[in-house]
């Protein structure tokens, strides 16, 4: 006999957390969805109703209304920087973080729960007050927010910072503030840590702490890094108190 669920929410955020948590062995099949009269959304893996339509053609219909050029970081540019500036996090490491977590697919969902282009959870989703974490803009406040909180907790250190936005601060700090011994974290900061340095022009070979610095070019560009140095500009240190 087939199993049967549906689910409603005023909030899609918490809808995905839930059916994943309570059907894993459906989370993989295909879902359908509506959103009735009222604005709530409504799931099913076996659609009894008219009104349901496949989850993956909306990811198809949305990622068509983006434009032509696709989930690139070209489509999120704009709200990137905006973004940026507003929290002082070099906008790259957002860049890195996204390309990482989701490959710049607005609609893309963990076998965790995690949502859209920064990988949200929906506890996290909640703490930093985002409504829609498949909406580009709000998931990305909603991102940078959290890595802003996460740079003030360590004292501007990139990579714990990083290592907790996978792992959570909690873990990172049981580890002394360092990168925990859980390999998915691991691979997670060495990803992130590569593509940062890589739009900034640099390869790596080894992780080093790093703090991030609000440097001056001579043209009066102001610029967030780790590397000041490779600028060979003046530059000051970003208070994240």
């Amino acid at each position: 006999m087939v199993s049967k669920f549906k689910l409603l929410s005023y909030s899609i955020l918490t809808a995905w957390g839930v059916l994943f948590l309570a059907f894993p062995e459906r989370a993989s099949g295909e879902l359908y969805y509506f959103r009735d009269e009222h604005g709530a959304l409504h799931f099913s893996n076996t659609p009894d109703d008219g009104r349901y339509k496949s989850l993956s053609s909306l990811k198809e219909e949305k990622v068509r209304k983006a434009g032509p050029t696709g989930n690139q970081f070209s489509d999120f540019k704009e709200v990137i920087e905006r973004i940026a500036k507003k929290y002082q996090i070099d906008p790259s490491l957002i860049r890195a973080l996204i390309k990482v977590e989701s490959a710049f697919d607005p609609y893309a969902v963990s076998v965790s729960g995690a949502q859209g282009l920064m990988q949200l959870m929906p506890n996290t989703a909640r703490r930093m007050d985002v409504n829609d974490s498949f909406n580009p803009e709000d998931n990305i406040e909603g991102g940078a927010k959290y890595m802003k909180q996460l740079l003030a907790l360590f004292d501007g250190q990139l990579i714990p910072a990083v290592a907790a936005y996978h792992a959570g601060e909690n873990t990172v700090i049981r580890y002394n503030n360092q990168i925990p011994p859980i390999v998915a974290t691991q691979k997670y900061v060495w990803k992130v840590l590569t593509e940062y340095y890589r739009y900034h022009g640099i390869n790596i070979t080894t992780l080093k702490p790093n703090k991030i610095y609000r440097v001056e070019t001579v043209e009066g560009t102001l610029v967030y890094t780790n590397h000041p140095k490779a600028l060979q500009v003046k530059f000051q240190e970003v208070a994240y108190h």
